[in-house]
């Protein structure tokens, strides 16, 4: 038994320390990444699994969130950045219920890819969406050959040890030193590679944190589809340049939060990237008036920043919607049932958990969808704009590309509201794969 004792102390401690694969933001070579997209009125769901090295076969899901009218066609399309090597597979969807389309492209060389998803259907309805991958060479790590020459002797030193038991003196001095030294190494080196961001927390000047970029909305109309469209320009606040360094933020690239007070429009939308730089939105009918449009990105090495224009857009012909409910509040959408209510009184600077409770037919519903990772999403805003918040409900993420629901049909927000004022409150829920948005009204006092 003393004996063995040593090699299973060696074996936990290499199993504990031994290289694991560490995710970044972003997409990354050899995982999956998951986004929401609005393509033309078609919002998709996209699960990419980079491969690392080439060749190599590159996997690509869609899966359209409404129902397809129509024979509907789905064209992926990667095009290397430098060489313009381009691979393409198409797919036909048959009309009715969503599916999944799966894509496997062979990608012949390493380095950035730009891929084209194209969804068309029988009524020439089109949306396109552009991710841009990165392919790395398939490379071994450099901290990975002392690893093994430490584990080697580690190796050597247990294996002499257990067969010369009663070796001499100066071999023994040896082989405590060599384990020492190799043990001593190998922990090390396996802390670094399961941990390469470890490091003290030392106040120090930020070198790679990205500037803020700097976004312009432009209201605009597809003639042919007869469809009104917000494009969007993101350049970098410091060069100008487009910027093309978004990294996904909760399962999207951008999101779209358009809301005008004066009808109680509110859109929660995902546009979709068409160029560097560059991005486009479908919007449906909505009253004319002055729209809030909030942008909420994140940028490699960087938080997430949010920016805000006021843009004219809408028609005379759609009506405002109804006025929404003070809290506690119980509101018909649909089918469903919501009830919002707040455990304790608002007030300012406290927090405070909003409690949001879905039944239909006035049963409860058996269970909660996740949506971008999350149960349930709460926006709010103050009358004039200048509080602006998007929440998550308490709870656990998940980036599953297929459906995920958690049992219940409860879910909690907690939010600090920083003034004394009536407040806009949005909870949106994903219910049997529909999106339900309640609008609430929440009074804080002093």
């Amino acid at each position: 038994m003393q004996r063995v004792t040593p090699w299973l102390t060696v074996l936990f401690i290499i199993a504990v320390c031994w290289p694991l694969h560490v995710s970044a933001h972003g997409i990354i070579a050899g995982g999956s990444k998951v986004l929401d997209v609005q393509a033309g009125s078609y919002p998709l769901r996209i699960e990419v699994i980079v491969p690392t090295g080439a060749p190599a076969l590159l996997t690509v899901k869609v899966w359209p969130q409404r129902d397809v009218a129509g024979a509907t066609q789905l064209i992926l399309t990667a095009t290397h950045q430098d060489s313009q090597a381009t691979v393409s597979q198409q797919v036909n969807v048959p009309a009715g219920p969503r599916t999944i389309s799966v894509f496997d492209v062979t990608v012949p060389q390493t380095g950035v890819w730009e891929l084209r998803i194209q969804i068309q259907d029988t009524t020439q309805e089109i949306g396109v969406a552009t991710v841009p991958i990165t392919i790395y060479p398939n490379t071994i790590p450099p901290l990975t050959i002392p690893m093994f020459v430490a584990v080697a002797i580690l190796a050597l030193v247990l294996f002499s040890t257990t067969i010369w038991p009663e070796a001499r003196p100066w071999v023994r001095t040896i082989q405590a030193h060599s384990f020492t030294a190799s043990l001593s190494i190998t922990v090390v080196i396996g802390l670094l590679m399961v941990w390469p961001n470890l490091r003290v927390d030392i106040p120090t000047l930020d070198t790679t944190s990205r500037p803020y970029a700097v976004t312009q909305v432009i209201p605009s109309r597809d003639a042919q589809r007869n469809v009104d469209q917000l494009q969007i320009l993101v350049n970098d606040g410091s060069t100008g340049l487009p910027v093309d360094d978004i990294v996904l933020h909760h399962q999207a690239l951008m999101h779209m939060v358009v809301i005008d007070p004066q009808s109680h429009t509110f859109l929660h939308i995902h546009p979709a990237r068409t160029a560097p730089g560059r991005y486009i939105v479908d919007l449906p009918a909505m009253a004319r008036g002055t729209y809030d449009v909030a942008i909420e990105i994140e940028r490699v090495n960087s938080g997430s920043q949010v920016t805000h224009q006021q843009v004219e857009i809408g028609d005379d012909t759609t009506q405002a919607l109804p006025d929404p409910s003070p809290l506690p509040a119980t509101v018909q959408v649909g089918d469903y049932t919501v009830m919002v209510q707040t455990t304790t009184p608002a007030r300012v600077g406290v927090p405070v958990e909003l409690q949001v409770t879905a039944s239909r037919d006035g049963q409860p519903v058996a269970a909660l969808d996740y949506w971008l990772g999350m149960r349930g999403h709460l926006l709010v805003r103050n009358p004039n704009g200048a509080v602006f918040g998007h929440i998550h409900a308490v709870g656990a993420m998940n980036e599953a590309f297929q459906p995920v629901s958690a049992a219940g049909n409860q879910v909690a927000f907690v939010y600090a509201f920083p003034t004394a004022e009536t407040y806009a409150v949005w909870v949106q829920l994903m219910i049997d794969g529909e999106i339900i948005t309640v609008p609430v009204q929440i009074t804080v006092m002093p």
